[in-house]
């Protein structure tokens, strides 16, 4: 962020000068090698954080993300308990999935 801001400045200063186009070009070149290099590995590498990230890490999703979706899917696949003696266990399914699907629109 500095050289970016210092080159802007520079370019705004001095930027007409024709003494000037050297280290402007050095430092654009720079800058793009940066992104190239930084941003193609620092980027898959923030998904990949945050992907992993838990609870104590700073993430809604207590044992993060796989593992949220892992129990969100199985959940869904062995369904609702429909057991006519315990009512309030379907009441509980539901609220448990409700959640579940709040926490994952609050993760994205």
């Amino acid at each position: 962020e500095l050289l970016v801001e210092w080159l802007e400045d520079f370019k705004s200063k001095l930027g007409e000068y024709r003494e000037a186009t050297e280290t402007i070009e050095e430092c654009e070149n720079t800058l793009a090698t940066y992104r190239e290099v930084v941003d193609s590995v620092r980027v898959p590498l923030m998904i990949q954080n945050a992907r992993n990230a838990r609870q104590k890490d700073g993430s809604c999703l207590v044992y993060g993300l796989e593992f949220h979706l892992n129990a969100m899917r199985s959940a869904l696949e062995k369904g609702l308990p429909g057991d006519p003696r315990f009512p309030e266990r379907d009441n509980e399914w539901i609220a448990e999935r409700l959640k579940e699907k709040e926490l994952l629109v609050q993760w994205l």
